[in-house]
């Protein structure tokens, strides 16, 4: 994809009242905790950066869309010299037009989000089916559901598409682009999700907003802490 919105870093999308409430072991040392997560949260910004850029975490072609642009309601999308958007003055329709302002084409008739553009596929949240993930074809034909989840914070990274289903507690989900091997991957309140490499990063939303990651098979889930930042 040609996007413009290079943000990959998983924490880029917390902002300062959601990181807040999350709790640290060494609450009497306020000040050196604000900094030293601040540097934490800076430098692991700029190791996943390096991954995405030189291997070992997700081409921008092989996802549907930026993190700043999914956690912000995924409502436009840029493929090579297209761009994909929601068009709030036709009922939240999918449309797409040409970089240069030609060729405005409406694809449905649908009230869309979270749009992804990955290869000649748009996938989308559609609201007018309960939220449940479809996809169709950037041309407008093969409209087709993929499951019944209410489903947010789409990411689709190659063949996997991962969302959070609000139909389950909003846990986190991921399914074939094809429809298929639909697995919850864990038990959480999760928002603000972003896959790099094959971890997927997370708000938890049961700990205080807290970061977390987990293996995109659903194993290893940690919460991201920092305390080895401080010193006795």
């Amino acid at each position: 994809m040609g996007q413009g919105d290079v943000s990959l870093d998983p924490i880029s999308q917390i902002g300062p009242r959601e990181m807040s409430p999350c709790p640290t072991a060494k609450k009497s040392r306020r000040t050196p905790i604000i900094i030293g997560t601040a540097i934490a949260f800076v430098l692991l910004a700029g190791a996943i950066a390096l991954v995405v850029l030189f291997g070992g975490g997700n081409a921008l072609s092989d996802r549907g869309n930026t993190v700043g642009n999914i956690v912000n309601g995924g409502i436009v999308a840029q493929s090579d010299d297209w761009v994909y958007y929601v068009n709030e003055d036709d009922g939240d329709s999918l449309y797409r037009i040409r970089t240069d302002g030609t060729e405005r084409t409406k694809l449905n008739d649908e009230v869309s989000g979270s749009i992804n553009v990955v290869g000649d596929w748009v996938y989308y949240r559609n609201g007018d089916d309960d939220g449940a993930l479809y996809k169709i074809r950037t041309n407008g034909t093969e409209r087709t559901k993929l499951n019944n989840d209410y489903s947010a914070f789409i990411n689709v990274v190659g063949d996997w598409v991962y969302y959070t289903n609000g139909d389950d507690g909003d846990s986190l989900y991921r399914i074939r682009t094809d429809g298929t091997e639909r697995t919850k991957l864990n038990d959480d309140n999760s928002g603000s999700i972003n896959v790099v490499g094959d971890w997927v990063y997370y708000r938890n939303w049961d700990d205080d907003f807290c970061l977390y990651k987990i293996r995109t098979d659903g194993s290893e889930r940690q919460r991201v802490d920092f305390d080895h930042f401080y010193s006795d």
